[in-house]
């Protein structure tokens, strides 16, 4: 009974410090939470959900968000604003997957943008849907989405309604 005990308590404390991870081009990489960030203009699906990754050489930034179609994807260049009143340019390298009516793009960071991700949240960033443009195809053009939890707060609430990205972003590193 001792021995069943202490098993179950190995593997609910080993659950809990489990890394999350994510595949890019077969690899897995510890990667952080997914983040669902409103996207207030984006009437198919109101959100973008964000992910970071931690790769030998940087990091990725996992965007998705659902579709009208398949020919419509995230391209061109998005800007991270984060906190600390900086922002990261993230150019496009058609790194890309469709499918289940969703557009998956990555980016790649650097070191050093990694490392100021780890001292700054993501405050909001900046992002273009592109595809054709004919009537009932879905929407494209430029949309941001902003770090909150939530549309609407409670008086009184004392949750935060961001999430804590920078804090995510640090403990890919200190996690083996």
């Amino acid at each position: 009974m001792t021995r069943l005990y202490l098993t179950f308590l190995l593997t609910c404390f080993l659950g809990s410090h489990a890394q999350e991870v994510v595949t890019f081009k077969d690899k897995s990489l510890p990667a952080t939470p997914e983040w669902s960030f409103i996207c207030e203009t984006y009437v198919l699906g109101g959100q973008c959900d964000v992910r970071v990754a931690r790769t030998e050489t940087g990091g990725l930034l996992r965007l998705s968000l659902p579709v009208a179609t398949s020919e419509h994807y995230i391209g061109g260049t998005v800007y991270i604003y984060l906190t600390d009143n900086t922002v990261i340019t993230c150019t496009d390298k058609g790194l890309r997957e469709a499918g289940d009516k969703r557009a998956v793009s990555w980016y790649v960071f650097t070191t050093k943008e990694m490392e100021r991700l780890k001292k700054a949240d993501i405050q909001f960033l900046r992002f273009v849907i592109r595809g054709s443009q004919r009537p009932f195809t879905g929407q494209t053009g430029f949309f941001t989405a902003e770090n909150r939890k939530s549309y609407f707060g409670t008086f009184g609430d004392k949750a935060p309604n961001r999430f804590a990205t920078g804090e995510a972003v640090k403990t890919l590193y200190t996690t083996p």
